[in-house]
């Protein structure tokens, strides 16, 4: 599989078609004249990428963390969705996102993945199956235009074997000490457009221990400057909220 940087990763058996169309998306977080910023929030849906559910900060952040267990996809009337669960950063308003996260292919297992401005990036091994607790790091780098993220299966082993743990480094733009608005996401990635009645179903994909950081504090509870679900029907975008840090999201496309 040749990805958007121009570089070469053998895929393991049945991983198939499952970033089909999703490098010919707009990413969720493009300014769009539909789906554009009010001032520091984000843009309330997206641009033909599936429904979703965002958790917010405000500006000037350096990190955020989370742990992490991924559920599982349904694709009952056999519609090409997949399953994305990330951690997301803008540098400003009216800029392009930048992600770092896991998607989950038809096999049932959760591939890292980012998507800075340079194009998309996908690690294929390790990769984790349905139900292991994975801690997802995120971070602006040293220098201009690194964000340093870790993905760590903490049910596999210790965090740097490297049977269990991917660090990677992809380049985005402007991302530099206290550089961020950040954002943890649960979505479905729809090939063919937001189609809200196709039988999709992805979770429940639960979020505990999410944490912000700038580059004095932090790690820190984090604090969110708002929440968005995409479409607003609390019957498909499903939220058991506990608080800012821990909640679990459920995407039910029922008809």
């Amino acid at each position: 599989m040749i990805l958007a940087d121009g570089s070469e990763v053998a895929l393991p058996p049945d991983y198939g078609d499952s970033l089909a169309g999703r490098s010919n998306l707009r990413l969720m977080g493009s300014t769009v004249p539909a789906c554009g910023w009010s001032g520091n929030n984000p843009p309330p849906c997206s641009d033909n990428t599936g429904a979703f559910r965002r958790v917010y900060s405000g500006p000037g952040l350096s990190g955020a963390d989370a742990t992490i267990v991924g559920g599982t996809i349904e694709n009952p009337n056999g519609a090409p969705d997949q399953g994305y669960i990330y951690i997301e950063g803008w540098t400003s308003p009216n800029t392009t996102d930048s992600e770092a996260g896991i998607f989950l292919n038809q096999a049932g297992y959760y591939f890292y993945y980012s998507t800075p401005q340079t194009g998309m990036k996908v690690v294929s091994s390790p990769h984790f199956p349905v139900g292991d607790t994975m801690q997802l790091f995120v971070s602006s780098g040293s220098k201009c235009c690194f964000i340093a993220v870790t993905l760590w299966d903490s049910t596999c082993g210790k965090l740097g074997d490297p049977n269990c743990t991917i660090e990677v480094d992809p380049n985005a733009n402007g991302w530099v000490g206290n550089c961020c608005i950040m954002a943890r996401m649960s979505t479905i990635g729809q090939r063919d457009g937001d189609d809200f009645t196709d039988g999709t179903e992805f979770g429940p994909s639960v979020w505990s221990g999410v944490q912000q950081s700038t580059g004095t504090t932090g790690p820190v509870k984090f604090v969110p400057a708002g929440y968005q679900r995409y479409p607003k029907d609390t019957s498909k975008v499903i939220v058991q909220f506990q608080d800012a840090d821990d909640e679990t999201d459920t995407i039910d496309l029922h008809s």
